[in-house]
């Protein structure tokens, strides 16, 4: 009998738009980036889910989506191969996740909705709102917010590594509930921004309503360099920037063709702010099949 491979894909966040509390709930904006994981996954006869130990959270949602689909019977074979740096605030886990259940319902030749897969990685951990197409309002927490607010127009992201690891299990079990009372007036006019960037298709609300996010964010999780990042930024003709709430990341965004990002990484660096950098660009189609073969 012929069996399947199948490989799918996720894509990273630098870290989201906006992210806060609004009328009493946790929510962030989604802030899909052209980085990913990519999940393969093939049937095997042993009844056993069978990949890297370092990976639990993959094997977990393998196993749920198996039973989700009454198939807990069944054996997997999986590997990963990703681009996205862990510990970071650049949701490597959610992408991990969306990629692998994914990939079970594809080889399975099943389906499964986005709000599915956010059900299984809810259920396992606070989960990014990167598994949904364009740009979203969802509750990391409980999955209890969802709004889609539309597609992002094209802009581009430098992604700078402030260094060292959050875990974002145990960051989001300590975050105050009344600094982000506090912060609700600022979130609520970064959330006002965004969303009305996104539906005029502009830029530099979506970039205005981020970076008050980020510098409010300062109250909660400081990233020593943020004001250095944005004025050096703002001077190379970035738009604003934004953070991995829960992370290192900061992200510089632009318009495309409309920033040097390699003398801006100099500039940087010049300056010793940073360990690793990236551009990449926001994207607006997140979980994919990208391989499907028959053995």
């Amino acid at each position: 009998m012929a069996s399947l491979f199948v490989i799918a894909q996720a894509p990273a966040s630098c870290g989201e738009l906006v992210q806060g509390i609004f009328n009493g709930e946790n929510f962030h904006i989604s802030c899909p980036v052209s980085l990913y994981s990519r999940v393969k996954v093939t049937l095997n006869a042993e009844g056993r889910i069978v990949g890297p130990s370092s990976r639990w959270k993959t094997k977990e949602t393998i196993k749920r989506t198996l039973s989700f689909f009454s198939e807990e019977s069944l054996g997997v074979n999986f590997k990963i191969n990703s681009k996205i740096p862990l510990g970071k605030g650049m949701a490597s886990s959610t992408a991990d996740i969306g990629a692998a259940s994914l990939a079970i319902a594809r080889v399975l030749k099943k389906k499964i909705s986005p709000q599915e897969i956010a059900k299984i990685a809810l259920s396992i951990e606070p989960t990014d709102g990167t598994l949904f197409n364009g740009i979203v309002i969802f509750d990391h927490r409980k999955g209890a917010l969802f709004k889609f607010l539309g597609k992002v127009p094209d802009m581009e992201i430098f992604v700078i590594d402030l260094g060292g690891r959050v875990d974002t299990l145990e960051f989001n079990k300590k975050v105050s509930t009344k600094i982000n009372q506090k912060r609700e007036g600022e979130i609520r006019e970064a959330l006002k921004l965004v969303e009305k960037g996104i539906k005029g298709r502009d830029p530099g609300l979506i970039a205005k309503g981020a970076t008050i996010s980020a510098f409010s964010n300062q109250k909660i999780l400081y990233k020593p360099d943020l004001d250095k990042i944005w004025k050096i930024s703002q001077a190379a003709g970035a738009l604003g920037v934004n953070v991995a709430h829960s992370g290192t990341v900061v992200g510089v965004l632009a318009k495309p063709n409309r920033v040097n990002f390699k003398e801006l990484k100099d500039s940087l660096q010049d300056r010793e702010i940073g360990e690793v950098f990236y551009k990449t660009k926001i994207v607006n189609e997140v979980l994919q099949c990208i391989s499907t073969v028959e053995m």
